[in-house]
């Protein structure tokens, strides 16, 4: 049986009927050595993210030698142990038990929001203690005390833009008070005040904007997460951020670690900012010198292969890229998650979208998600967890691949995953 006869078949029930080799070993599971040394191994390049094993031309590599990252700035992303991991330039944002992190370019609109205590905040009804502490590497421990007004509240005040959502996170610890309260009010007519018990903070008041994405999260160690999004409608000139323990009486507290603005309808991973707003650059990562790679395996006749994503949200505005191979933005293979949470595989050449390959159906929940497919003239085909597959006999031929982005796709303003991959693997096909 050859290669390609046991990658087009799919069943009714939308699940993968050919075999990749042993599963991915995201997550837990760590494959045995003799499921990577099996005889005339179609495997050509794998990387288990997740595991920290990779494999390039039938052979053990380090992350070096299988990718290439380029990003002019510090990435800070958030692991399974709570922690935020801090990436300098250039260095790919690989998070053991989760995977390699690509996101597009953002800003934080705040000053300081890693340290509360810094002069770029003012306070309004209370008075601060500088703890001096470090907390989860880059947090500054700030005790806010209330002078008793329930409104009493450590301020900055930042600029927003009607229609335009902002994805905002609230990072503190309980303090005397037990409470906690965020609050946006601006000089136009919109206001937002979450307020509750530490680790669940909810909307009193809701006012003119929109407020959507809500979630409160435990990261253990006393710490908690208010996480949303916030459309406002009539922000006026001006917008004040404030953070307080949401108690009256006089010297109870809420402990501050951090707050982060950013202008996006998503949850962002926290921009680490100074005394100045900070924009964190794009990671643009791609398969270390994969023109040689594809030629010296044939990949031009055909390749397949298997990734598995971690799928975070539903739904998102833009398609999220999965992946790219090809010379350019005109002649490109493209898998992305689309419109509906759907798994589509386009190629284009010369310009031209000339196969388009779609799942019926999108991801209804969230999680990790197995996409796997086949690009070879006449036998393309794409399946993915819980979704029917799509298949094509189409002559299209494989455009030249002298590039392979991760998590992005070619051209000046690229749609990028913003996500998490765990496992990828290609094959040669013959």
């Amino acid at each position: 049986m050859s290669s390609i006869e046991r990658m087009i078949s799919f069943p009714l029930a939308g699940e993968v009927a050919w075999r990749l080799g042993a599963p991915p070993s995201w997550r837990r599971f760590k494959p045995p050595l003799s499921a990577l040394a099996i005889e005339d191994d179609p495997v050509v390049w794998s990387a288990d993210f997740s595991g920290g094993a990779y494999l390039r031309n039938g052979a053990g590599a380090a992350l070096a030698g299988m990718l290439a990252c380029v990003r002019s700035s510090e990435a800070l992303m958030q692991g399974t142990d709570a922690g935020f991991h801090s990436f300098g330039p250039d260095a790919a944002p690989v998070l053991p038990g989760i995977g390699l992190d690509v996101w597009g370019q953002f800003p934080s609109l705040l000053r300081s929001g890693n340290n509360p205590a810094a002069a770029d905040w003012s306070n309004t009804g209370l008075s601060i203690v500088d703890s001096e502490t470090t907390v989860l590497g880059i947090f500054n421990e700030t005790i806010l005390v209330s002078g008793g007004t329930l409104a009493a509240r450590r301020v900055q005040n930042l600029v927003l833009t009607s229609g335009v959502p902002v994805s905002v996170s609230f990072l503190y610890k309980a303090g005397t008070s037990g409470r906690g309260r965020i609050l946006l009010f601006g000089s136009g007519s919109d206001s937002l005040i979450l307020r509750g018990v530490a680790g669940n903070l909810l909307g009193s008041s809701v006012v003119g904007g929109t407020l959507s994405r809500l979630v409160n999260s435990d990261l253990g160690s006393g710490i908690y997460c208010c996480s949303f999004t916030w459309t406002p409608s009539n922000p006026g000139t001006g917008t004040g951020v404030g953070i307080g323990p949401d108690s009256a009486v006089a010297g109870s507290t809420l402990v501050a670690l951090g707050v982060d603005v950013v202008p996006a309808s998503i949850p962002v991973p926290w921009i680490s900012n100074a005394a100045s707003s900070v924009t964190r650059l794009a990671s643009d990562v791609a398969i270390h010198d994969f023109a040689a790679l594809s030629a010296a395996h044939g990949l031009a006749a055909g390749f397949a292969g298997r990734d598995v994503v971690d799928l975070r949200r539903l739904s998102d505005a833009v398609p999220r890229t999965v992946w790219s191979r090809g010379t350019d933005a005109d002649n490109r293979i493209a898998l992305e998650i689309g419109t509906g949470n759907k798994v589509r595989l386009t190629v284009r050449l010369g310009g031209a979208d000339v196969l388009t390959l779609e799942t019926a159906d999108g991801f209804a929940t969230t999680g990790l998600k197995t996409i796997d497919y086949v690009c070879a003239d006449g036998l393309w085909s794409l399946a993915a967890t819980g979704l029917a597959g799509a298949v094509s006999a189409a002559s299209v031929a494989v455009p030249a691949l002298g590039v392979a982005h991760i998590g992005r796709n070619f051209g000046a303003t690229p749609a990028y995953l913003n996500g998490a991959i765990a496992f990828s693997r290609i094959e040669r096909t013959v």
